[in-house]
């Protein structure tokens, strides 16, 4: 059988997007698939970071930012005509290069353009129903319209009521739909023993990525305990200790699970992505959802409402307290391993 050509392409919308095609790019190469990674900005530092020998190309990204204030709704509404162009750009992008370099599939983490009448494309995301203050019927008739133009819906959790993702990624799937299990790139390493009492991993869109880290770093100092801060900036190499404090700016695969596995307790964003990480390993964690970010409020609401984990808003973040409670939850549940993720693609790549 020829080697395929697949490009992969993963939205530029916080870091998890990117991590989350880890483990498939590792899949497609094992098959002996040619890949190319379509990137931009920091997603594209930490592939290239994971994958050095893999060829790149810039592939702009929707570049949406969060508001200051938290007000995301009518910020997006305001940005709906900018995504729009993105969407339509991006699948303009994608005939370009596959009239360059030939490809034979195409793999889209949550970018709704990145696809092609006369080439198997396949979408990734938990978001069936996203989650709004208004139009949520109509959010899932427009999303489900692009989903449909793929060959395959790739759901990166548990069909049923025992999933990580809750409503997220369950009710009236489209018909392309496939349930391929929690993805993580910490799936596979080997950890060590403890080392920390708190892992705080930053992450997401600027400005809410800095004001996050200029909120709880300090609030870090006055608990006096052993930390590791992770900026969630791979395109930067910072490493230094402040006091009983380790910041630096990325970790690599094996690193971060070494990180999550060694503290006592995560703190967060509850990001998807960052959710599906602590699964491998079953942690505690204290989740502060991005403000205004719907997606990642329902995400907090319902592990806590399941007994999983504690949160806090951002404006009201009291690091000592949420700590303190975060010990009496029972902690992110343990997935079992399966073969699914691997079986998918595997299937995928047989049909091109």
């Amino acid at each position: 059988m020829s080697k395929k050509k697949i490009f992969i392409s993963p939205l530029d919308w916080g870091l998890g997007h990117a991590t989350r095609c880890v483990p498939i790019i590792k899949i497609l190469r094992d098959l002996n698939c040619d890949v190319i990674i379509g990137s931009d900005g920091p997603q594209l530092d930490l592939l290239r970071k994971e994958f050095p020998t893999v060829p790149h190309l810039k592939f702009p990204g929707y570049n949406i930012n969060y508001p200051k204030n938290g007000g995301m709704t009518w910020h997006m509404l305001k940005s709906f005509r900018k995504v729009a162009q993105r969407i339509m750009l991006e699948n303009q992008y994608i005939s370009e290069i596959n009239a360059v370099h030939k490809l034979d599939g195409i793999i889209s983490d949550n970018r709704y353009g990145l696809y092609n009448n006369n080439i198997p494309s396949v979408f990734i995301t938990h978001q069936l129903n996203i989650q709004a203050p208004i139009g949520q019927f109509i959010l899932k008739g427009v999303t489900n319209k692009f989903i449909k133009k793929y060959k395959e819906c790739w759901v990166p959790d548990f069909e049923g009521k025992e999933n990580l993702a809750g409503k997220l990624s369950q009710k009236n799937p489209p018909k392309n739909v496939k349930y391929i299990g929690p993805i993580s790139r910490l799936d596979n390493y080997a950890v060590g023993r403890k080392k920390y009492d708190v892992l705080v991993i930053i992450s997401g869109p600027e400005p809410q990525r800095t004001i996050f880290q200029n909120l709880i770093i300090p609030q870090l100092h006055q608990t006096n305990t052993s930390a590791l801060v992770v900026l969630g900036q791979p395109d930067k190499t910072i490493s230094r200790t402040e006091g009983k404090l380790e910041i630096r700016s990325h970790l690599n695969s094996q690193q971060m699970a070494e990180a999550i596995n060694g503290a006592d307790v995560v703190v967060s964003r509850p990001g998807y992505s960052t959710i599906m990480d602590l699964a491998q390993f079953g942690k505690k964690a204290m989740f502060i959802p991005t403000p205004g970010q719907t997606e990642q409020e329902y995400l907090a609401k319902y592990h806590r409402g399941k007994g999983h984990t504690s949160w806090q808003k951002q404006k009201d973040l009291n690091l000592k307290s949420g700590l303190e409670m975060a010990g009496n939850y029972k902690g992110i549940p343990q997935v079992e391993k399966t073969n699914a993720l691997e079986e998918t693609v595997r299937n995928f790549i047989n049909t091109l």
